[in-house]
């Protein structure tokens, strides 16, 4: 916690000297710095926690923050032509001292928790929930519909078919076996199936091979396993979907010309002006891009010039959240995304009156929004505890037979993918979907003891 005690006194006393592509530059210094000296990597190979996704993810977002930035003005931003140049300075402060707040947060009650959800079954009982979560994932699109109106309870039910894949990629790793390796490998082929059908150009297409990753890794006894070639695989994996990331996107309906284009080439004899005008657009709409969020941090800055803070109006319909859909089926849909972007003049209502454009304000651009920087500080801190005392729940590391662990726990790894580039909604997602499974961990049998690879080797130690 000292290091980002330090870096956070750096920005608030000289921030504002800085431009916007120092301070992320700092920032990813401090992700680096914080990530090198983590006991739980070097010491157990505890890589897969949330604030060890947290630096890798939001050093990304910084590293993109400074992309966008460089080009700014040039031919070549056409996603975020809607950023304002002369609030980059001031935005890139609100996202480092956001996130470096989160930090301090998530370290200020590390070794705390709420009330434990982990919950240890037989080998009997993980074997036959594979062929549950395999149906689930097969049948996920048919289960959406018919569980729409169920609010969070809908995610809860879907939430093993991806996080399966965790559990029985660590059983595989921890227990060197190939049933379960294969397990895991089906669950997360079924889900990168739908999700190509489904969630076309979405984080979902990479999530079930990033889970399969966190959940084999994880269970390795030494994190000198990322230097073997046991990676290779999964580098391979990622480095073709960060390429294949761009070129898809210039064809969102159309797969065919997507892989042609990458693997056979393009006919530009047959191709409209605006797939034309798409490849001519190649470089702008990568991943790397995508992953920004200063252009919208420069709206939020911009509104508030504009119009004062906000004073809790950005973020007063969260309060409907808090009553389960199941109560209330007419419950409005909570569109912060929506509302922000037609508010900061980057989307319009069509003629039915629906809006075009969706924008996340990022938390702590939100939270910015709301309160200034004051807001900015209490509520990142806040938002960081959530974070931790949510994951010590679960005893992810305490065993491969913890079902439930596992799985809310692989929810909370893949939340913090993007947790603080969305909005303040995920607090509400987490803590409700928390107390759907402490209620089904209440009502379940007394907790027995079995054996496992952690089990087996203490008792040879002895």
């Amino acid at each position: 916690m000292a290091i980002h005690l330090v870096f956070l006194f750096f920005y608030l006393v000289f921030g504002n000297a800085l431009s916007g592509i120092w301070i992320n530059a700092v920032f990813i210094l401090q992700c680096g710095m914080a990530i090198f000296f983590d006991k739980g990597i070097r010491e157990r190979n505890e890589f897969a926690t949330p604030i060890v996704v947290y630096y890798l993810m939001n050093a990304a977002i910084s590293a993109a923050n400074i992309h966008i930035i460089n080009i700014t003005g040039t031919s070549e931003n056409v996603i975020y032509n809607y950023i304002v140049p002369q609030w980059i300075d001031m935005s890139c402060l609100i996202w480092v001292i956001g996130n470096t707040c989160a930090f301090v947060g998530y370290m200020f009650v590390q070794k705390k928790s709420v009330a434990r959800i982990d919950y240890d079954v037989s080998r009997t009982t993980i074997d036959r929930a594979f062929i549950v979560i395999l149906a689930i994932s097969i049948f996920g699109v048919q289960l959406k519909h018919v569980t729409a109106s169920w609010g969070s309870l809908q995610k809860l039910l879907l939430l093993p078919s991806v996080m399966g894949v965790l559990v029985y990629s660590r059983l595989a790793s921890r227990q060197r076996s190939q049933k379960y390796f294969w397990y895991a490998l089906s669950i997360a082929f079924v889900n990168t199936l739908v999700a190509i059908e489904t969630s076309y150009l979405r984080a979902e297409l990479i999530l079930p091979t990033f889970i399969f990753f966190l959940g084999y890794f994880s269970g390795q006894s030494s994190v000198r396993s990322f230097f073997s070639l046991k990676i290779v695989p999964f580098l391979i994996v990622f480095f073709f979907f960060s390429k294949m990331f761009s070129a898809l996107g210039h064809y969102r309906s159309n797969y065919a010309v997507a892989f042609q284009s990458v693997f056979v080439g393009d006919d530009n004899e047959e191709q409209d002006d605006d797939n034309i005008r798409d490849l001519q657009q190649e470089k702008t709409n990568g991943l790397g891009e995508r992953l920004a969020v200063i252009a919208q941090l420069t709206k939020v800055v911009y509104l508030t010039e504009k119009n004062g803070f906000y004073e809790g109006a950005t973020s007063a319909p969260l309060l409907t959240s808090l009553v389960p859909r199941v109560f209330w089926p007419d419950k409005p849909k909570i569109m912060l995304g929506q509302w922000f972007a037609l508010e900061a003049g980057i989307a319009f209502k069509n003629d039915a009156g629906a809006i075009n454009n969706s924008v996340n304000m990022t938390i702590p651009g939100e939270l910015y929004m709301d309160f200034g920087f004051a807001g900015v500080v209490i509520g990142c801190l806040i938002f960081g505890m959530i974070m931790a005392l949510f994951w010590n729940s679960t005893g992810f590391y305490g065993s491969e037979y913890n079902l439930i662990g596992q799985i809310f726990g692989g929810f909370m790894l893949a939340t913090s993918l993007y947790a603080i580039s969305v909005d303040l909604q995920i607090s509400i997602t987490i803590i409700a979907n928390y107390l759907v499974v402490l209620l089904i961990r209440t009502f379940l049998p007394k907790k027995k003891k079995y054996e496992t690879a952690n089990s087996r080797a203490a008792l040879a130690r002895q």
